[in-house]
């Protein structure tokens, strides 16, 4: 995959946070395995599922829903102009996501366009309990997800695969983000104004 992305070609990457460690045994590190990647696109996971106890998506009625987080603050780029535009009023959800960050050592070349962002109050649940810890964790404003240019590739990296599956695509901002994400991507934006 670095061979491919490195060579100019256009990758989508949904990577979704570690399994709880009750369901994690046995299990392989697919954030590990994905690291060169993650490297070549100048880019890290938080490794962490992303919490809010105040602003998420009520499902279930229960603590669970915490995790089910959206975002509703975007970036100024071509894969999320329409969402972008609503200024506030699309919910871009995301069922259970961890956050991605700029790597420090990226290089000048790679142009990285974070494109999603947390609600306040957000944290990286490092406890892997569901509960805030003071002193141990953060809440703060996180990314959800990124885009990517170096030379000729094009990258789109999304800390939640659930975002554009079958379970969330019927909403509205899911189904806009697929389609310009997508289209940015692939190189179908070419005629969209940014």
């Amino acid at each position: 995959l670095v061979q491919y992305v490195e060579g100019g070609g256009a990758i989508a990457v949904f990577v979704d946070p570690p399994l709880r460690p009750s369901s994690a045994e046995g299990q392989p590190d697919v954030l590990a395995s994905l690291q060169p990647l993650l490297d070549a696109l100048a880019l890290k996971a938080g490794g962490a599922e992303l919490v809010n106890e105040k602003e998420y998506v009520k499902q279930s009625g229960t603590a669970a829903d915490h995790v089910f987080v959206f975002a509703s603050s975007y970036g100024s780029h071509k894969a999320v102009k329409t969402l972008n535009g609503a200024r506030g009023k699309a919910a871009l959800l995301f069922l259970s996501a961890q956050s991605l960050a700029r790597a420090e050592n990226a290089d000048k070349d790679t142009k990285v366009s974070m494109i999603a962002r947390s609600r306040p109050a957000t944290w990286s649940d490092v406890v892997v309990n569901r509960t805030f810890d003071e002193g141990q964790e953060k809440k703060d404003i996180y990314d959800f997800a990124a885009v990517v240019e170096k030379k000729d590739a094009r990258a789109l990296v999304v800390g939640d695969s659930d975002v554009v599956a079958d379970v969330l695509v019927g909403n509205e901002a899911n189904a806009v983000f697929a389609y310009e994400a997508f289209s940015w991507l692939l190189r179908d934006d070419r005629d969209t104004p940014a």
